[in-house]
Formats: C-alpha cells, structure tokens, sequence
C-alpha cells in the first residue's frame, strides 16, 4: 500500500513534526507498505530522523503562503501529480491547514484521504479561516482521525462520519535504556514551540516566584519560535536571570530529559501534547494546566503528575512548591509517570493505523 503524508516539513521541532516522522519511521518497517513525505516547504536542516525507506518530496523550495499557493501557487496540481505519479492509495493531511490540499487532490486523483487533527478542534486562531478549512476537511474526507477523546466527541457532535480516535505514541527510542530517576536533581524542563500557544510569559511569572523561593534550582525551557526574542527580554528583566534560561532547539533532548526533576507545561491549548508523554517516559512528574484538550488524558491529578485549574498560576506555584519541597512525592510520581508512558505505545498505535489504512484501501 502506498500511503503519503502532506505536511509543513521537518525544518522545525514542534509536536507535529515529530509525531509525524515517528509514525512515518514505524510504517516504514512494514513490508506492506511505501511511505511518502510531501513537505509543503524543503526541509534543509532535518530537526527529525527520517527512515532512508521514506521517500521524501517538497512543494515548494521556500515559503509561501497556503492562500497564495491554493489561488495561483499550483498546490493542488503539484500534489495531484505526484499522488499519480507515485500509485498513491492514501493521502493523509497532518494539521488543518493541509486538509484542503489533501482532501481536494485526493478527490482529483481518486486517492482517498484522511484529515489528521493535531491540535483542539474548538481553537481557530493559528490562521486565517482555519475554522473553515477544518469544517471542509471534517466533511469531504474520507476519515478524520482525532487525537483526543473530547476532539472526538467534537467531531462526532458536527458530523457523525468516520471520526477515528487514534492517540499520538511514545517514540520508542524514549524506552531503549531505563534510566532511573534522578532525586538529586534541582532543575526544572520545559519544552515546546516559542509561541502564543504555549502561553510562556505566564510560565517566566510563575517560574520567577518558584525560584526565588528556592536557592539552588533553576527552570530551562528549550524549543525555538516566533517569540524567543520577546521571550528573552522578559526574562532579562526578571530577579532570576541566570537561573531561568531558554535553551532553543535540542536534537538530544530525549537524553537531556533525565537531568530534570519533573516537566512543567502551561499551555493556553494543546493537541495531544507529545512532550508530556515524553517527560513520563523519562520518569518525570508532569505539571501542567488542565486545558480542554490533552493533558487530562495523560496526567492523574496527585497520581503521576498535578493538573491545574485553567491559568490558576498561584495553584501551580503551590503545586510547584509542594514537589520542590517533598521528595517521597516526586518518587512515587516519578513511577507512576512511566507506567503512564507505557500505555501509550508505539506498537499498540502503529496498528490502529494500520487497520483504519487497510480499512481505507479496501
């Protein structure tokens, strides 16, 4: 079976990419079927391992706006061709903005296609008309997979079609070597896109009253975006520079995880967020604001982690507060996260999606 992904490109590290290529790498390793990367942009700096078996193709050699692209771009036509060209069974838009490329030259190609919802369906501020283009995709393809229960029940709400629960996996290479937790440390992880999303000038507020009770500790945050300069200079004028530090991007930050005593995630929305279920695989107590979508699927209050009422940052100082201050709790979080870890594996993922592609095919 030929199954291709349209996709932005692995140039960037955010969640998509990298649930994207680990799906794509785990596929390849199946004899029953060729895998096709479609990057909307040419990826020049991979920030992804990409399996040699993928066959990889580019839209465009730079950027250029989806509006352009649909209207005068040639998107469509480009992707219609290589769907042709290459016997393409199924093709599979990762993110709304690809629905409609994905759906339309699907329907020109006879391919059938499947929109791959990454994010809350309810938030539409990532682009102009996403809530349209998402409403399209929901009801011209011929599946949509959703990667939450409540994106699910959404879903089903509008148009009760072929709405699949499908959650992202753990990659696999988090679980080669165990590492045990590490008690003595006193440094805090956050990792995501520099974005609106991620709500990062209310983690630097919350992180400058954690640390300025705390001698000893400090709070890194690693990933790169569009507000890393702005970012930069609130930190520059907090009391705890030096102590709370954006670290950009890190090709090894499944080894970096295990020099943290947990994960801290203050999100104002969420997919299903990868980089949770990679803090508990690691062995990390996870924190994080109980946004409509993602985190309630992954955290148990008290359990393994602490959820926080939505953008209560006096509670998450407290919960912080509390894990910095006991150790005990932090172990047997620690131990609950991985056990957290385990049920989202790869394998039990990897054939989810292959039962709803065979189911595709035929």
């Amino acid at each position: 079976m030929n199954v291709a992904f349209i996709h932005a490109g692995f140039s960037k590290s955010g969640g998509i990419e990298r649930v994207v290529s680990i799906i794509l790498n785990a596929l390849s390793k199946d004899s029953e079927y060729n895998l096709f990367s479609i990057e909307y942009v040419k990826s020049e700096k991979l920030s992804v391992k990409i399996d040699d078996a993928v066959k990889r193709f580019h839209l465009y050699e730079s950027g250029i706006s989806m509006t352009s692209a649909l209207v005068k771009g040639g998107v469509i036509n480009k992707t219609i061709r290589l769907l042709k060209e290459n016997n393409i069974d199924v093709v599979i838009g990762c993110g709304a903005l690809y629905f409609p490329v994905a759906v339309v030259a699907g329907k020109l190609a006879n391919v059938k296609s499947i929109c791959w919802e990454h994010t809350n369906p309810k938030i539409n501020c990532d682009f102009k008309f996403q809530k349209q283009i998402r409403m399209f995709g929901l009801r011209y393809s011929d599946a949509n997979v959703l990667i939450t229960e409540s994106a699910k029940k959404y879903y089903d709400s509008i148009k009760k079609k072929k709405n699949i629960l499908i959650y992202n996996p753990v990659d696999d290479d988090l679980f080669v070597e165990y590492t045990p937790y590490n008690i003595e440390s006193k440094k805090i992880i956050s990792v995501g896109r520099l974005c609106y999303a991620k709500n990062y000038d209310l983690l630097i507020k919350i992180a400058e009253k954690v640390l300025k009770k705390h001698d000893g500790w400090s709070w890194d945050i690693y990933g790169d975006g569009e507000e890393y300069e702005k970012l930069n200079r609130i930190i520059s004028k907090t009391s705890v520079i030096g102590r709370l530090a954006l670290k950009g991007n890190a090709l090894n930050i499944y080894e970096l995880y295990s020099n943290y005593s947990f994960l801290v995630m203050t999100s104002r929305y969420e997919g299903f967020p990868m980089v949770l279920l990679e803090g508990a695989a690691k062995s990390l107590p996870l924190v994080s604001f109980d946004v409509e979508t993602g985190p309630n699927e992954i955290i148990i209050d008290s359990v393994n982690g602490y959820l926080i009422d939505k953008y209560n940052p006096d509670i998450m100082v407290e919960r912080i507060d509390n894990l910095i201050n006991n150790e005990e709790k932090r172990k047997k979080m620690s131990s609950n996260a991985y056990d957290t870890a385990k049920k989202f594996s790869l394998e039990t993922i990897c054939a989810a999606w292959k039962s709803l592609l065979r189911e595709m095919k035929q």
